[in-house]
């Protein structure tokens, strides 16, 4: 069961990670595609 709770609290994390880099990345290439 232990994997199971690992699962299920590690999975909201990388998707919190990967949430922020996703807006830093698009933030950051975003006016370099407009220029």
């Amino acid at each position: 069961m232990k994997i199971d709770e690992h699962k299920i609290t590690a999975l909201p994390v990388i998707d919190m990670e990967d949430g922020v880099l996703g807006m830093l990345t698009s933030e950051r290439i975003g006016p370099l595609l407009r220029r």
